[in-house]
């Protein structure tokens, strides 16, 4: 999504740039605390509306997810990730369990891509905090958006260029 951003500086605009504008639309799709299970849910939602060609994913950590509950009397439904659960809810979801969620949202979107046939780029952002940003930054530069919470430009620039090399591997190894 790229909280704390302008739109020029999330990964997402940079991607979209390698993009002819007159042949391509490019959506983010993105939202602000979604988990895998926002990203294969927007995906299977919006298929039919888009028909995409490239569909890109920065997948979220696995321990976000969606839980859905009543949380007023007008029956109004939200959803919350495992951080801000009660402790009886994150006992029942241990790494095991997230990794199963993030594998059965992999799943739709890879069904969805056979289906609709589509090219899928993508990379899991707990692997670039792990790997890639950590070599590159020290913890301060990591957290150094507007709101001094997210990624800064800087991240979200080697975010994109990481998106769009392997995009040109698919492409390059597809033809």
């Amino acid at each position: 999504m790229g909280v704390g951003l302008r739109d020029s500086e999330v990964w997402t605009h940079r991607v979209s740039q390698i993009f002819d504008k007159t042949e391509y639309n490019c959506y983010n799709l993105g939202i602000g605390g979604g988990g895998g299970d926002t990203v294969a849910r927007l995906l299977t939602n919006s298929i039919n509306y888009i028909h995409p060609t490239v569909v890109f994913i920065l997948w979220p950590n696995p321990t976000r997810f969606e839980r859905y509950h009543q949380f007023d009397s007008q029956g109004s439904i939200r959803f919350e990730l495992l951080s801000f659960q009660p402790k009886d809810i994150i006992d029942l979801y241990t790494d095991t369990q997230c990794h199963n969620l993030y594998c059965k949202n992999k799943l739709i979107v890879d069904l969805l891509k056979q289906l609709y046939n589509f090219t899928v780029v993508s990379l899991r952002d707990d692997d670039i905090v792990s790997g890639t940003m950590r070599k590159k930054y020290t913890p301060e530069q990591v957290h150094n958006a507007r709101d001094c919470m997210h990624w800064s430009p800087e991240i979200h620039r080697d975010i994109a260029d990481l998106m769009i090399q392997q995009y040109k591997e698919t492409v390059n190894n597809a033809g």
